[in-house]
């Protein structure tokens, strides 16, 4: 074998236990995180659902009455059912009626009317919400809406469809608007108030 070969052999060797010895003494790369830290370094997580968002049952009697305030307003809310509670299950369909009346302030003490009424419906389970139907919106198809000043009322069967199977509650979200005429009756003045009232039902 010629020197020149040798000397080839020779460098050939000496380049592989350089590489080797790289692989083996340096630093492997660190792995990226699975999720997101937090500023004090724990990663991040979603809140834990509240219990009660699933716990409470506010039909449990079938009827829930509810007062919603204003300065110079004071409507007064029944929500029932004429479903027994074991009949509250998630592929059914669920009726909720919504009463109301309400009581102007001042002088004189002007009319009120409901022009809107809008229900939102939400499924949820143990771990957050699992979406819902389309709002359910009764809009009145008289001006200025229905009148509803005391002891006049009021009332609307609400039909909740069947929502994910495996929701175990329903958050009910109910918006009003209404309109107070002032002065007499010949005037056509009116003062939109709107507000809202919510109620979470146990499904079975």
């Amino acid at each position: 074998m010629s020197v020149s070969v040798v000397r080839l052999l020779v460098a050939i060797l000496a380049s592989v236990l350089v590489l080797v010895g790289c692989s083996v003494n340096g630093t492997a790369p660190k792995p990226l995180p699975t999720s997101a830290p937090s500023r004090d370094g724990v990663p991040s997580s979603p809140p834990a659902p509240s219990a009660s968002a699933t716990a409470r049952d506010d039909l449990r009697s079938g009827e829930l009455k509810r007062k919603l305030t204003w300065d110079d307003l004071t409507a007064d809310v029944t929500y029932s059912t004429a479903l027994p509670a074991q009949g509250w299950t998630a592929d059914a369909y669920k009726p909720l009626e919504v009463v109301v009346t309400a009581k102007g302030t001042g002088h004189p003490r002007p009319r009120v009317y409901l022009s809107r009424v809008t229900v939102y419906v939400t499924a949820r389970d143990e771990t957050g919400q699992l979406g819902g139907p389309q709002p359910q919106v009764d809009e009145a198809t008289i001006s200025p809406g229905y009148a509803v000043t005391a002891p006049q009322s009021y009332q609307r069967a609400f039909i909740i469809p069947g929502v994910d199977i495996d929701a175990t509650a329903l958050t009910i979200d109910v918006t009003y608007e209404f309109l107070l005429r002032q002065g007499r009756a010949n005037q056509r003045d009116y003062a939109k108030r709107a507000g809202s009232d919510g109620l979470t039902v146990a499904l079975r």
